[in-house]
C-alpha cells in the first residue's frame, strides 16, 4: 500500500518567484477550505542582500554585505542576482547555490554577466511564515495566496505578479515533493542525457524544474480535488515529470530541433493531461470513518468530482 500522508506541521507558504526581478513587497492571504480568509493580510519582507564588491562574467562565488535576520541560502537553493538602480532594462541572472561560508555564496556555475557592488541578491523562493491562526481552524485544501510587487522599473502593466497559490492541510500536512533526482536520472534518463540547454550537465537546472513543476500539479490538483479526499505524496511523482516536459516543451528545452513548436506543446500537454487524469483516476484515500488512517474500502478511489446531471 502506498505511504499516505501523516499529520504534520506546515511553518511557510512557499511560492516560485516567476522571473528575476527583485521583489518590492509581498502581500499575502490565508484562506481556509471553506475560502473564508483566515487574520489579517500578510505583508512578509523577501530578503533582498548588496553584493559588497563586484564580480565578474566567469566568476563561481560572489560576496553580500551581510544576511541580517534573514534565513541564510541553502546549498541547492536558486538565487537571483539584478542591477540595484534598472534591473528591468539590465540583465539579470539566475543561479544555484553551491556553498555559504560566512557573507561568501559559492555558485553551483560561473557567472553569466559582470555585476557592480550593490548588485541585488535574492532568493528564488517567496516564504510566507503561517501562524498558530492559520492551523487553529481544522480543515483540508487551506490556501494562501500572494501578490507580488516587483522593482520600480518594471512597468506599472507587468509590476504585480500572482504566483500560484500555496495550498497545504491542517488536518495532515503540507503537499511534498518524493520525487528525487536519483529517481528522475534512474527512470527518465532522457531528462540528464537527451535534452540540450543546462539541464545537460547542471543538476540545480533539473532540482529547480522538478520543483516549478510540482507546484504546478498542485495548482491543478486544487480545482479537482474533493475536500474529503486525502492522498499520497508518491501518486503525484509521474504528473509532476509530464508537467516538467510541459515545462520544457514551452521553453524550447523538449525536441529541440523540431520546428513545429506549436505541436511539441501540443502533444506535451496532451500526454501530461492523460498521465494526470489516470493519477485522479486511483491516488485518493475518503476517511469514512475518520481516524486518518486509510484502510481497506477507503483507497484508491477516484478523486475526480462527482457529475451531476440534472433534467
Amino acid at each position: 500500500m502506498r505511504a499516505y500522508i501523516q499529520k504534520g506541521a506546515v511553518a511557510d507558504a512557499l511560492f516560485v518567484l516567476p522571473n528575476d526581478n527583485p521583489v518590492a513587497s509581498v502581500s499575502a492571504y490565508v484562506y481556509g477550505a471553506d475560502g473564508v480568509q483566515i487574520g489579517a493580510e500578510r505583508t512578509p519582507t523577501h530578503p533582498s542582500w548588496p553584493l559588497s564588491a563586484g564580480a565578474s562574467e566567469g566568476d563561481d562565488e560572489i560576496v553580500v554585505t551581510g544576511w541580517g535576520s534573514d534565513r541564510v541560502p541553502q546549498s541547492n537553493d536558486e538565487i537571483t542576482i539584478s542591477d540595484a538602480t534598472d534591473p528591468f532594462q539590465e540583465e539579470t541572472e539566475s543561479q544555484i547555490v553551491n556553498h555559504i561560508g560566512g557573507t561568501t555564496i559559492e555558485l553551483l556555475q560561473s557567472l553569466f554577466a559582470d555585476w557592480d557592488a550593490g548588485a541585488i541578491v535574492q532568493p528564488r523562493i517567496l516564504r510566507v511564515p503561517l501562524t498558530a491562526v492559520d492551523t487553529a481552524t481544522l480543515g483540508r485544501l487551506h490556501r494562501v495566496a500572494a501578490a507580488v510587487t516587483l522593482h520600480a522599473s518594471v512597468p506599472e502593466t507587468e509590476r504585480v505578479v500572482y504566483p500560484s497559490p500555496f495550498l497545504f492541510d491542517v488536518v495532515n500536512h503540507s503537499p511534498a515533493c518524493t520525487l528525487s533526482l536519483g529517481t528522475l536520472r534512474i527512470m527518465y534518463p532522457n531528462l540528464f542525457g537527451k535534452l540540450s540547454g543546462s539541464l545537460n550537465s547542471e543538476q540545480g537546472g533539473v532540482e529547480s524544474l522538478r520543483d516549478r513543476a510540482f507546484v504546478l500539479v498542485l495548482a491543478d490538483l486544487a480545482r479537482k480535488l474533493r475536500p474529503d479526499f486525502l492522498y499520497s505524496d508518491s501518486d503525484l511523482e509521474q504528473p509532476t515529470v509530464y508537467r516538467m516536459m510541459l515545462l520544457m516543451a514551452e521553453d524550447g528545452r523538449l525536441h529541440p530541433d523540431d520546428p513545429d513548436r506549436r505541436s511539441v506543446i501540443r502533444d506535451s500537454r496532451g500526454d501530461y493531461r492523460q498521465i494526470f487524469d489516470e493519477a485522479l483516476s486511483s491516488m485518493g484515500w475518503v476517511d469514512m470513518d475518520g481516524n486518518e488512517k486509510p484502510e481497506e474500502g477507503e483507497i484508491n478511489v477516484s478523486v475526480r468530482p462527482r457529475l451531476t446531471v440534472g433534467t
